[in-house]
């Protein structure tokens, strides 16, 4: 089964059909260009956003703090700390119980309140690093079994990475919008585009009716036309895309004040696969529709 779209050689590169060039597609593919652009930035950055989570999600699971509210006896927050790590080590799948130096604490506000001459002096929590193993631990009994120590605060780093995970769900349906908008933007500039055509060219439409040419067979050679105008512009946006992609990283990686948070965003291997498929896309939905509405237009010609 032959593809009309896609059987024989490609518009502008041999097709038989004398279509002249007219003003409305030389425009095509600098405005496919820069949908494509705008649609794999979009695109790619829901991808590394939902990757970065990912990667998030997996570098914080099993891992929580417990803090320690300091007294005014000092010698008496040890043994608690003491007490709470004795008891942590007691709970189900609690594989680790590291209490943390009186200077992790003050390292910590730092970046707030700048290096501190008195840390010591300060009602700073003393921290202690915990890993659990998910699969086995309880995080609510061991909550309640650190409440037989007075002070204490069991926080999961899970909690802190909930609203990551929104914005990502957020940049996703996003992406999605978006290249939902970039793609309907597209057909109507190709609608337009073929309307054109057929409007200029209905000179040379009529004399290919005259010797027998059926609408099917103009249609696809104006479709062709405008999937090769759409291919060039395409790729012109991808390569675009890619420069663009490939810039940002080195520019995150140089600045010195960027956040922790974009170490975890990249793309990998299948993103890449995916973005270089939607300028393909843009080019077949650009063929499709423009051979439909050469169809129907054709249809309305005497």
């Amino acid at each position: 089964m032959k593809i009309p779209l896609l059987s024989g050689p490609l518009p502008g590169l041999g097709h038989p059909l004398p279509l002249r060039a007219d003003e409305g597609g030389r425009f095509l593919p600098a405005i496919v260009a820069i949908m494509t652009l705008l649609a794999l930035l979009a695109l790619a950055g829901a991808l590394a956003v939902h990757r970065g989570a990912q990667a998030w999600d997996k570098e914080v699971t099993g891992s929580a703090t417990v803090q320690v509210i300091p007294g005014p006896d000092a010698a008496e927050v040890g043994k608690r700390v003491e007490a709470a790590v004795t008891l942590l080590l007691a709970q189900p799948g609690v594989t680790l119980a590291q209490p943390l130096p009186p200077e992790a604490g003050a390292a910590l506000v730092a970046p707030w309140l700048g290096e501190l001459t008195g840390a010591a002096e300060l009602p700073i929590p003393r921290l202690i690093a915990v890993s659990v193993d998910p699969a086995v631990a309880s995080q609510e009994a061991i909550r309640t079994a650190l409440k037989a120590i007075p002070g204490t605060r069991y926080q999961d780093h899970l909690t802190w990475l909930e609203p990551i995970r929104k914005a990502a769900t957020a940049a996703r349906w996003l992406a999605v919008v978006v290249l939902g908008v970039i793609g309907g933007a597209a057909v109507l500039t190709v609608l337009f585009a073929t309307r054109t055509a057929l409007a200029v060219q209905q000179d040379v439409i009529e004399v290919l009716h005259l010797i027998g040419a059926r609408d099917g067979y103009i249609a696809v050679g104006l479709a062709r036309q405008t999937m090769g105008r759409a291919l060039l512009g395409a790729l012109i946006g991808g390569f675009l895309a890619v420069v663009v992609l490939l810039a940002l990283p080195l520019l995150a990686a140089s600045a010195a004040d960027a956040p922790a948070l974009l170490k975890g965003v990249r793309l990998g291997a299948l993103d890449w696969v995916w973005i270089a498929l939607l300028p393909l896309a843009i080019s077949a939905l650009a063929a499709a529709a423009a051979y439909l509405a050469a169809l129907r237009g054709l249809a309305r010609l005497p």
